[in-house]
C-alpha cells in the first residue's frame, strides 16, 4: 500500500501534547476516549490553520486543539489542521479557576473544566498545583468546555529540595 499525501484511514479531534522534532513524532490526546497516542510525520504531512491556510510545524504548539487525519496501520500523520470548532482566549490576566466546581470564569463567561483538561507551561505538561493566580494564561476549548490551558507568563512557586537539615529548628 502506498503511503503518500492524502492517504489516511482515520480522523480525530485531539490536543497536541508533545512535538518531538528529533524523532519526527507528535503525541496527541483524545479527550473523548481519554487516550494518548503518537504519530510520525514526514515531508508529505500537511499543516494548516482553521481556514485551510498553510502553516509550518513550528507554528503548532502543545495545547493546540487540532483535527487530524492519519494512517493507523503505519501510525503516520497525513494532515493536521487547527480545529475550526476551537475558540481561544489568549493571554488572559483576569480569570477565576475553581477546581472544586470544575469551572473557569473569564469575564462574564463560565466554562467547564474536566479531568481531561490539560495544562502546559514551556511546552511541558504540568499539574493544577503548578498554576499561580498571577499567571497569564491562554485557554482553548470547544463549546463550553476548556480542553487546554497554556501558561503564557508564569509566576511559579519556589520548592525547596533536600531541606531536611533546616526543618525543625
Amino acid at each position: 500500500m502506498l503511503t503518500g499525501p492524502g492517504t489516511y484511514d482515520s480522523a480525530d479531534t485531539a490536543i497536541v501534547t508533545r512535538i518531538d522534532k528529533e524523532d519526527q513524532t507528535i503525541t496527541f490526546y483524545n479527550t473523548t476516549v481519554s487516550k494518548k497516542y503518537t504519530l510520525s510525520y514526514d515531508g508529505a504531512t500537511a499543516y494548516s490553520d482553521k481556514y485551510g491556510e498553510a502553516l509550518s510545524l513550528a507554528q503548532i504548539k502543545e495545547g493546540d486543539i487540532v483535527d487530524i487525519t492519519f494512517l493507523r496501520s503505519k501510525k503516520r500523520l497525513d494532515t493536521l489542521k487547527l480545529s475550526k470548532d476551537c475558540w481561544i482566549a489568549e493571554a488572559m490576566e483576569r480569570y477565576d479557576i475553581d477546581t472544586t466546581r470544575h469551572d473557569v470564569s473569564i469575564g462574564s463567561d463560565v466554562y467547564k473544566i474536566t479531568d481531561d483538561t490539560l495544562i502546559f507551561s514551556e511546552g511541558e505538561q504540568i499539574d493544577w498545583m503548578d498554576l499561580n493566580a498571577a499567571d497569564v494564561l491562554s485557554f482553548r476549548g470547544i463549546d463550553s468546555t476548556i480542553y487546554s490551558i497554556i501558561v503564557e507568563r508564569g509566576h511559579g512557586y519556589l520548592r525547596l529540595e533536600e531541606d531536611e537539615n533546616f526543618i525543625g529548628g
